[in-house]
C-alpha cells in the first residue's frame, strides 16, 4: 500500500514471466488485480498467419484461486504483434500474488 498525493493506492503483486514461444507464436501474458478486477494483458507475435487465435490461460494466486480463461486474439502472425486483452471480476483476495501461464492455443476458423 502506498500513499500518493493524499490518495491510498492498493496494487496486487503479480508474477512477471518471460515471453514463451508456442509453435512459432511468442505469447507474453501478464496479470494484475485492482479493485476486484482481474486484467490479463500481453502480446502475441510471430508465427503462422491466423485470423482468430484461441489462447487458453491458467491464472492462479497463492491463496488457492485457480481458473482457466480463454482469450481470442485477432489477425496474428507475421512480423507484427497483437494485443492480448481480457478483464473479469474476482473475489477479494487481499494482497495475493498472481501468475498466468499459457496452457495452449489453436487457430480458429
Amino acid at each position: 500500500m502506498r500513499k500518493m498525493s493524499g490518495v491510498i493506492v492498493m496494487v496486487a503483486v503479480v508474477s512477471v514471466l518471460v515471453p514463451m514461444a508456442y509453435a512459432d507464436y511468442t505469447i507474453d501474458p501478464s496479470v494484475y488485480v485492482r479493485d476486484n478486477k482481474l486484467s490479463i494483458r500481453g502480446r502475441v507475435s510471430y508465427g503462422e498467419r491466423c485470423e482468430r487465435l484461441k489462447v487458453s490461460l491458467l491464472v492462479t494466486n497463492d491463496k488457492g484461486y485457480r481458473m482457466t480463461h480463454t482469450v481470442y486474439v485477432e489477425d496474428v502472425g507475421g512480423s507484427g504483434s497483437r494485443l492480448l486483452d481480457y478483464d473479469t471480476r474476482v473475489s477479494d483476495y487481499g494482497n495475493a500474488r498472481w501468475s498466468v501461464v499459457v496452457k495452449g492455443h489453436s487457430c480458429q476458423p
